[in-house]
């Protein structure tokens, strides 16, 4: 794991003082450039936590990083590769070298004494039971994805994987201190795992109204081609089989025929 340049100047007197505090650390495989251009947040929320706290941001791909994103008193440490998030081949090998760095990344906050890791993903089996068990430290996570269960709904020879990868999450989710999730279904769905609710804090996606501010739902409406009383089911993400859209493409038709008000809006982002 390395760390760019760029964070070895003089940091402000307020980062100066915080390096004597408990430092804490966030672990995204894909890297903080990544990382911000999904949750448009998380740069705002490094910086106030670098204000009271040494960070250490632990992810790939490297060579995407933004100067943007050089923040006082937060230290970038990358995986030695670079991840292709359009290519199923590329994420797959580079979730297995992932885990060759998981040790790495627990030894790492041990030695540090980190006061808490944030785990901002849910995708890969087993990698918060790694974390916990390097690092003794205290593990929060983000439970977002369920990619077991999707993947072998369309391959049944995957369930007896599928079945080990949820029992490896839900030892490590009986591990964290806290579970993040984003909506009420995520909540439950943890409460029925036997994850005590008091464990589960649910905060919304959060919204840059310098990026989404609101306007006239007629005018809107009539520029998307939807009338008035139409109902609107809205898509915004990547086309990929872990979203889920064929179970609403398959159950779509049937209830449009019911409900012709109903209609589907896909907005596709880029991988």
């Amino acid at each position: 794991m390395t760390r760019p340049d760029q964070n070895r100047g003089t940091a402000p007197a307020q980062a100066t003082e915080a390096q004597t505090r408990s430092p804490v650390a966030f672990v995204f495989r894909y890297g903080i450039t990544d990382h911000a251009e999904l949750y448009p947040m998380i740069p705002r929320l490094l910086r106030r936590l670098a204000e009271d706290h040494p960070v250490y941001y632990f992810g790939a791909n490297r060579r995407r990083f933004r100067k943007d994103l050089n923040i006082p008193n937060v230290k970038y440490l990358f995986a030695p590769f670079s991840v292709d998030r359009s290519s199923m081949r590329d994420k797959l090998l580079k979730a297995l070298a992932w885990y060759a760095c998981l040790p790495w990344i627990g030894l790492y906050c041990r030695v540090k004494r980190v006061r808490l890791i944030w785990i901002d993903e849910s995708a890969l089996p087993g990698q918060t039971v790694f974390l916990s068990l390097f690092s003794g430290r205290p593990i929060m996570q983000t439970v977002v994805d369920f990619f077991a269960e999707v993947y072998a709904e369309s391959a049944p020879w995957l369930k007896p994987l599928a079945r080990i990868c949820r029992a490896l999450d839900e030892a490590g989710w009986r591990r964290c201190v806290c579970l993040l999730t984003h909506t009420f279904a995520g909540r439950d769905y943890l409460v029925a795992k036997g994850i005590p609710a008091e464990k589960i804090a649910m905060i919304r996606d959060a919204v840059l109204p310098d990026l989404f501010r609101p306007v006239e739902a007629h005018d809107l409406r009539s520029h998307l081609g939807f009338g008035p009383e139409d109902v609107v089911l809205c898509h915004h993400g990547i086309l990929h089989p872990n979203k889920g859209l064929s179970r609403v493409m398959e159950w779509l038709p049937a209830i449009m025929r019911r409900e012709p008000r109903l209609k589907f809006l896909v907005n596709r982002v880029r991988a």
